[in-house]
């Protein structure tokens, strides 16, 4: 025993370590990805002027650059921002200790989920190992995507379901819990339901949970956290009319995000089927969301991953002692099958709630092979995984974060900074391409009063007549691709993919200067 808890500590630490290893510069190269930096924004204007970009003061759904963004990254960020600054450290710091604590809840969750309760410390230490180590896992703790912040709240609440079933009194934290992932990712609303409301159900009708005024609680708890959120789907209904008062907000999105899910029974199919061969493939084509040639959970761990799925349902059928914890997980599971099927542009990160219980399966179907094959089984599992893990870890760090500079926008903050320091700072700035105004708000640190009370927006684009394109603020200017020739000096900004923008620049003789991927043109004529 005194052994395994040295291994606890070990593999915390190589946990703890990978996610926090030079956090603020991997991925990106110290560049936030466009939906970060949009999110870390909105929390840098409610920490400083109490509103978010849009003027909405705390809404429980933000508005960002219309299609909406989830409240509660932003909220937690807060503090963070207060203490370190606005910066891709800060940013990034809450989703990669979040993921740090994880590993300790997974191995509380895995210790109840052991097959055989006499080797359950054994399991657990092996849960919380390839938990560590998965690819996925890693680069969720290292991307601070809004969306992704409902993992580790969904772990945490099924931690404490589980807890909760030998203990009433853990139902009312796990019902806040649950509530606070409503918070973190709009489009697992509909499934949300299949977790929260189908476990109690189940315990219930097994007989495990009786009805007792912490049930009543937990119910009321997640009645209460959804009623804003109610509020929010009448809003956008054009049921009521949007509420903005100085304490609280319901606004109404420019675009609310239906044509993102489809009931259609054809389309439901169609949608199944693009998800499993993504899953099979373990690639999705975004690089942020998965490596090409490691994939999500290796690339050879299907078999396993299904050998699990087989043993999971082994279990409750033959009523093993973990099959209550089991239900919980296959729970997990069937939210994220439903999520998958009614999705119409399937992308890992939107169905992420799906990665949790596939993981545990992996490790469920691992374990059950190392019973199979003994010790053969055990030292080929873990001699493949680490081998995989340590091929992974200086893969991702260097070509894998060279290969996504472009998706990233690399050098947009050393541009930013160029563009106002001394001298530059006076001159209007044209920006063509290659940095949108929420990035560019971000990396100045401009600030919100100064932007609401000087934006410009454009209803231009004909596909999308409600969006709020901003054409300027301040001294930006965003032409979209045109190149307008100014009558007096003036900065330009574009792609460094952007040819003929480049030639525009070189055919006036501007000076210029270039950030990796985006350049600066400084016209004086």
């Amino acid at each position: 025993m005194k052994n395994k808890r040295y291994w606890f500590w070990i593999i915390l630490f190589i946990g703890c370590f990978i996610r926090l290893f030079f956090i603020g510069n991997i991925p990106g190269n110290t560049t936030l990805y466009n939906d970060e930096a949009v999110s870390a924004y909105d929390s840098y204007s409610l920490l400083h002027y109490g509103y978010d970009m849009n003027g909405y003061h705390f809404p429980v759904y933000l508005i960002s650059m219309g299609d909406g963004t989830s409240i509660l990254q932003p909220i937690l960020l807060m503090p963070f921002i207060a203490i370190l600054g606005l910066n891709s450290f800060s940013v990034r710091l809450l989703q990669a200790i979040l993921g740090c604590i994880t590993l300790p809840v997974i191995h509380y969750i895995a210790s109840k989920l052991a097959p055989n309760q006499e080797k359950r410390e054994s399991f657990a230490l092996f849960a919380m190992g390839i938990f560590t180590i998965i690819p996925w896992h890693i680069m969720m703790c290292r991307w601070a995507l809004d969306c992704n912040i409902i993992v580790p709240f969904l772990i945490f609440s099924t931690a404490l379901l589980i807890k909760a079933n030998e203990d009433n009194r853990f139902l009312p934290l796990a019902a806040f819990f649950l509530g606070l992932c409503l918070y973190s990712y709009a489009l697992p609303w509909m499934v949300m339901p299949i977790i929260a409301a189908g476990y109690i159900i189940y315990l219930l009708i097994s007989k495990s949970l009786k009805p007792n005024k912490f049930v009543f609680l937990y119910f009321v708890i997640l009645l209460i956290m959804a009623t804003p959120l109610f509020l929010f789907i009448l809003v956008n209904s054009g049921i009521i009319n949007e509420i903005k008062t100085p304490y609280f907000s319901v606004p109404l999105l420019p675009q609310y995000r239906t044509d993102e899910l489809s009931l259609n029974p054809k389309q439901i199919m169609r949608n199944f089927s693009n998800a499993l061969q993504l899953f099979v493939k373990q690639s999705d084509g975004r690089v942020s969301n998965a490596t090409p040639f490691f994939g999500l959970f290796y690339k050879f761990s299907g078999i396993p991953i299904v050998v699990g799925v087989a043993s999971s349902i082994q279990y409750i059928v033959r009523s093993k002692e973990n099959k209550h914890y089991v239900v919980l997980i296959i729970l997990h599971f069937s939210a994220g099958i439903v999520l998958c099927s009614i999705l119409t542009d399937m992308v890992f990160n939107r169905a992420n709630i799906i990665l949790f219980p596939l993981t545990m399966f992996l490790i469920i179907g691992l374990y059950e092979i190392i019973i199979f094959f003994k010790d053969l089984g055990k030292y080929s599992v873990l001699t493949l995984y680490i081998c995989a893990f340590l091929a992974f870890i200086p893969y991702y760090l260097t070509i894998h974060d060279d290969r996504i500079a472009d998706s990233y926008g690399e050098g947009m903050q050393y541009c930013v900074e160029y563009i106002n320091s001394e001298g530059l700072n006076t001159y209007p700035v044209n920006i063509i391409s290659g940095i949108n105004y929420a990035q560019l708000l971000y990396y100045a640190k401009y600030p919100t009063d100064d932007f609401l009370n000087t934006y410009v927006y454009d209803y231009s684009d004909p596909d999308r007549p409600t969006w709020k394109t901003i054409q300027s603020f301040g001294k930006y200017n965003f032409s979209y691709g045109a190149r307008n020739l100014s009558s007096e000096k003036a900065i330009y900004i574009c792609g460094t993919n952007d040819e003929a923008s480049i030639e525009f620049m070189k055919a006036n003789n501007m000076e210029i200067s270039y950030f990796t991927t985006v350049a600066a043109g400084i016209y004086n004529p």
